[in-house]
Protein backbone atom coordinates (compact mmCIF):
# COMPACT_ATOMS: atom_id res chain seq x y z
CA UNK A 1 0.00 0.00 0.00
CA UNK A 2 1.23 3.50 -1.27
CA UNK A 3 0.61 6.70 0.66
CA UNK A 4 0.93 9.47 -1.38
CA UNK A 5 2.21 12.39 0.73
CA UNK A 6 1.77 15.07 -1.85
CA UNK A 7 -0.77 17.19 0.08
CA UNK A 8 -2.51 20.45 -2.63
CA UNK A 9 -2.55 22.96 -1.11
CA UNK A 10 -4.90 26.37 -2.76
CA UNK A 11 -3.47 28.86 -3.10
CA UNK A 12 -4.80 32.83 -1.74
CA UNK A 13 -5.82 33.00 -5.91
CA UNK A 14 -8.00 29.73 -5.82
CA UNK A 15 -9.67 30.20 -2.46
CA UNK A 16 -11.03 33.63 -3.83
CA UNK A 17 -11.98 32.52 -7.04
CA UNK A 18 -13.88 29.65 -5.44
CA UNK A 19 -15.41 32.17 -2.79
CA UNK A 20 -16.70 34.48 -5.98
CA UNK A 21 -17.90 31.43 -7.77
CA UNK A 22 -19.74 29.34 -5.03
CA UNK A 23 -20.78 32.57 -3.36
CA UNK A 24 -22.56 34.11 -7.48
CA UNK A 25 -23.94 30.26 -7.27
CA UNK A 26 -26.08 30.43 -4.17
CA UNK A 27 -26.99 34.20 -4.82
CA UNK A 28 -28.26 32.69 -8.33
CA UNK A 29 -30.11 29.43 -7.19
CA UNK A 30 -31.63 30.53 -3.97
CA UNK A 31 -33.11 33.67 -5.98
CA UNK A 32 -34.26 30.94 -8.41
CA UNK A 33 -32.19 30.79 -11.03
CA UNK A 34 -32.32 27.30 -13.33
CA UNK A 35 -29.34 25.16 -12.96
CA UNK A 36 -27.93 24.79 -15.88
CA UNK A 37 -27.84 29.21 -15.92
CA UNK A 38 -26.01 28.91 -12.71
CA UNK A 39 -23.62 26.26 -14.16
CA UNK A 40 -22.89 28.68 -17.21
CA UNK A 41 -22.16 31.86 -14.95
CA UNK A 42 -19.94 29.30 -12.83
CA UNK A 43 -18.11 28.54 -15.54
CA UNK A 44 -17.89 31.54 -17.62
CA UNK A 45 -16.49 33.12 -14.20
CA UNK A 46 -14.16 30.81 -13.65
CA UNK A 47 -12.98 31.36 -17.23
CA UNK A 48 -12.76 34.36 -16.65
CA UNK A 49 -10.21 34.13 -13.98
CA UNK A 50 -8.08 31.65 -15.85
CA UNK A 51 -9.53 28.27 -14.83
CA UNK A 52 -10.60 26.88 -18.26
CA UNK A 53 -11.20 23.34 -16.82
CA UNK A 54 -13.84 23.84 -14.12
CA UNK A 55 -16.75 21.62 -13.44
CA UNK A 56 -19.64 22.28 -12.24
CA UNK A 57 -22.74 20.61 -11.28
CA UNK A 58 -25.80 21.71 -9.80
CA UNK A 59 -29.10 20.74 -8.64
CA UNK A 60 -32.11 22.51 -6.87
CA UNK A 61 -30.50 21.80 -3.47
CA UNK A 62 -26.58 21.13 -4.20
CA UNK A 63 -23.73 23.14 -5.46
CA UNK A 64 -20.92 21.01 -6.30
CA UNK A 65 -17.80 23.13 -8.06
CA UNK A 66 -14.48 22.19 -8.59
CA UNK A 67 -11.71 25.06 -10.26
CA UNK A 68 -9.45 21.95 -11.88
CA UNK A 69 -8.31 18.68 -11.64
CA UNK A 70 -5.85 19.34 -9.02
CA UNK A 71 -8.42 21.19 -6.40
CA UNK A 72 -10.67 19.95 -3.89
CA UNK A 73 -14.23 20.09 -4.48
CA UNK A 74 -16.66 22.90 -3.08
CA UNK A 75 -19.93 21.07 -2.09
CA UNK A 76 -23.10 23.88 -0.69
CA UNK A 77 -26.34 22.68 -0.06
CA UNK A 78 -29.16 25.34 -0.77
CA UNK A 79 -31.45 25.31 2.52
CA UNK A 80 -33.71 28.36 1.38
CA UNK A 81 -35.45 29.02 -2.42
CA UNK A 82 -37.50 31.97 -3.83
CA UNK A 83 -37.85 34.54 -6.57
CA UNK A 84 -36.17 37.30 -6.49
CA UNK A 85 -35.07 38.69 -9.79
CA UNK A 86 -33.57 41.57 -8.82
CA UNK A 87 -30.36 39.82 -6.95
CA UNK A 88 -29.91 37.45 -10.28
CA UNK A 89 -30.09 40.55 -12.06
CA UNK A 90 -27.46 42.32 -10.13
CA UNK A 91 -25.50 38.93 -9.26
CA UNK A 92 -25.41 38.61 -13.19
CA UNK A 93 -24.16 42.34 -13.70
CA UNK A 94 -21.69 41.53 -11.36
CA UNK A 95 -20.27 38.83 -13.32
CA UNK A 96 -20.39 40.07 -16.67
CA UNK A 97 -18.02 43.38 -14.94
CA UNK A 98 -15.67 40.88 -13.55
CA UNK A 99 -15.62 39.73 -17.01
CA UNK A 100 -15.10 42.30 -18.50
CA UNK A 101 -12.30 43.58 -15.78
CA UNK A 102 -14.04 46.64 -14.33
CA UNK A 103 -13.61 44.58 -11.31
CA UNK A 104 -11.29 42.78 -9.46
CA UNK A 105 -11.83 39.35 -7.67
CA UNK A 106 -11.99 41.02 -4.60
CA UNK A 107 -14.26 43.79 -5.20
CA UNK A 108 -16.74 41.15 -6.62
CA UNK A 109 -16.40 39.13 -3.48
CA UNK A 110 -17.64 42.40 -1.70
CA UNK A 111 -20.23 43.12 -4.29
CA UNK A 112 -21.87 39.98 -3.83
CA UNK A 113 -21.39 39.32 -0.21
CA UNK A 114 -23.39 42.69 -0.32
CA UNK A 115 -26.02 41.47 -2.44
CA UNK A 116 -26.50 37.94 -0.46
CA UNK A 117 -26.57 40.07 2.72
CA UNK A 118 -29.38 42.56 2.34
CA UNK A 119 -32.95 41.51 3.22
CA UNK A 120 -35.68 40.62 0.34
CA UNK A 121 -38.30 42.84 0.55
CA UNK A 122 -41.28 41.03 2.52
CA UNK A 123 -44.68 41.99 1.19
CA UNK A 124 -47.69 41.16 3.59
CA UNK A 125 -51.01 38.69 2.86
CA UNK A 126 -53.40 41.71 1.66
CA UNK A 127 -50.40 42.77 -0.92
CA UNK A 128 -50.11 39.28 -2.35
CA UNK A 129 -54.18 39.48 -2.35
CA UNK A 130 -54.37 42.49 -4.42
CA UNK A 131 -51.58 41.26 -6.97
CA UNK A 132 -53.27 37.97 -7.44
CA UNK A 133 -57.20 39.52 -8.05
CA UNK A 134 -55.21 41.50 -10.77
CA UNK A 135 -53.30 38.80 -12.44
CA UNK A 136 -56.64 36.74 -12.30
CA UNK A 137 -58.93 39.26 -13.75
CA UNK A 138 -56.43 40.11 -16.81
CA UNK A 139 -56.73 36.53 -17.54
CA UNK A 140 -60.36 36.55 -17.47
CA UNK A 141 -60.10 39.47 -19.92
CA UNK A 142 -57.40 37.58 -22.08
CA UNK A 143 -59.74 34.55 -22.59
CA UNK A 144 -63.20 36.59 -23.43
CA UNK A 145 -64.52 36.49 -20.15
CA UNK A 146 -67.41 38.59 -18.84
CA UNK A 147 -67.83 40.75 -15.84
CA UNK A 148 -70.07 39.01 -14.27
CA UNK A 149 -67.47 35.74 -13.93
CA UNK A 150 -65.48 38.30 -11.68
CA UNK A 151 -67.09 37.30 -8.85
CA UNK A 152 -66.74 33.71 -9.91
Amino acid sequence: MTINNNQYSESYDERMAKDVIILAGRILLESGAEGSRVEDTMTRIAFTLGYTESNSFVTNTVINFMLHNESYPRIYRIRTRDTNLHRISRTNRVSRQLSDGALSVEDAFQELQKIYNEQSIKHDLFFKFIAAAIISISFLYLQGGYLIDIFT
